[in-house]
């Protein structure tokens, strides 16, 4: 995934790497790899549905597939995957760029064969998604007796990481600001129009449980609007929350992605938009060399700044989630508190910037993409030896 993000974005053609792919297709049809492969390429091309049907071919040859980084000889990691679409997990392969590290993908729910490849530390990189959350529940007998050191090992902690849990859990949170999602039915809703009063007041703001990345992402002002949505989006159940106007005096919104890696936060992206609904990849940033200065800024003084300044609301987060790996998106109320939007494992971070107009990024995120893989390696070096025989 990381290899194939970056030469799309460096504008790379694929075309060729597709046609191989399918070369070795047509030779072997059982060639999962190939399937596999050519999947990530419909999935970062947009064509969603032929990159499941894909996936999902190639996951019923073979559960594990093999990356190696560089030489590959520095560690060997399994990462645990769930799910039909990669993106609902941790994009571990992007972390790794670079690195000298053996990576074995391991589909917890595939069909095909399944036997766990030796590694010296295992990941559970399965995101909170609805439709993981019957996997996540599962899977605490079998990683209980995982014969290597694990990093994510709860996963019932992930399981708790939806917008409504998490809001909950920092509700009493004095210096954090974490507007109160309700998860309701369409029928619930429904009957709030009919008269009842709703339990988020207007403006509010309303998505459909399962989505990520804005998608079906509003704001409502009335009854009507909420209405209007509702014809709009056919979905059974969505996240209904009261908006926050966090803009600046200069009427733009910033967003902030935060990870943790063992409890401490680094920093991963900012992004400034007029629209309080922001993406970094449709914020401007390429457009604006001042947008791009603020966030220099704030990446070069983060140790000294904004973890000072939030020292108190980050720990918070990461004692309520008390996830070894994950990644917040966030903002600064007018108030001065951090405001809380949403955590998740399969959050993206990457290095897939051009380094000639992000030149501040590059040091940032391999120091990053060094702890993560420092964290993993102290797992091993912490696993109790074996006693020699006598």
């Amino acid at each position: 995934m990381g290899r194939l993000s970056r030469a799309l974005c460096e504008r790379e053609n694929l075309a060729p790497i597709w046609h191989q792919l399918h070369a070795r297709i047509a030779a072997d049809p059982q060639d999962a790899d190939a399937i596999f492969d050519s999947s990530l390429i419909l999935r970062l091309t947009g064509q969603l549905d032929e990159a499941q049907t894909y996936l999902r071919a190639a996951l019923d040859l073979k559960a594990s597939y093999l990356c190696r980084h560089g030489h590959g000889d520095r560690l060997t990691v399994m990462v645990l995957l769930a799910g039909a679409d990669v993106m609902s997990n941790a994009p571990v392969d992007m972390v790794l760029e670079g690195s000298d590290v053996t990576v074995h993908y391991f589909h917890l729910d595939a069909t095909g064969a399944a036997d766990v490849p030796p590694h010296d530390v295992a990941l559970l990189a399965v995101g909170e998604d609805a439709a993981h959350q019957p996997i996540l529940h599962q899977l605490g007998n079998v990683l209980a007796g995982w014969p290597t050191p694990l990093m994510n090992a709860d996963p019932e902690r992930i399981a708790k990481m939806t917008r409504d849990q998490v809001s909950a859990a920092l509700a009493d949170a004095s210096t954090i600001l974490a507007p109160q999602n309700a998860r309701l039915d369409r029928a619930q809703i429904e009957d709030f129009l009919d008269g009842d009063a709703l339990p988020v007041a207007y403006p509010l703001t309303i998505r459909p449980v399962g989505t990520n990345c804005g998608k079906g992402l509003e704001k409502v002002e009335d009854h009507r609007g909420l209405s209007d949505y509702l014809q709009r989006y056919p979905d059974e159940a969505f996240f209904l929350a009261p908006f926050i106007d966090y803009s600046g005096t200069d009427g733009e919104f910033r967003k902030y992605r935060v990870a943790f890696i063992d409890g401490r936060p680094y920093p991963a992206h900012m992004a400034i938009s007029k629209a309080w609904v922001v993406h970094y990849i449709s914020a401007g940033m390429t457009e604006s060399a001042a947008k791009r200065a603020e966030e220099a800024a704030w990446m070069d003084n983060f140790d000294v700044d904004f973890a000072v300044r939030h020292a108190e609301a980050l720990q918070s987060i990461q004692d309520r989630i008390g996830v070894d790996y994950f990644s917040i998106d966030c903002a600064e109320a007018r108030d001065g508190r951090l405001l809380f939007f949403e955590a998740d494992v399969a959050s993206i971070v990457h290095d897939l910037d051009p380094a000639d107009m992000f030149p501040y990024k590059k040091r940032h995120m391999k120091r990053l993409f060094n702890a993560f893989i420092e964290a993993l390696e102290a797992r091993v070096e912490a696993k109790p030896k074996a006693l020699s025989a006598a």
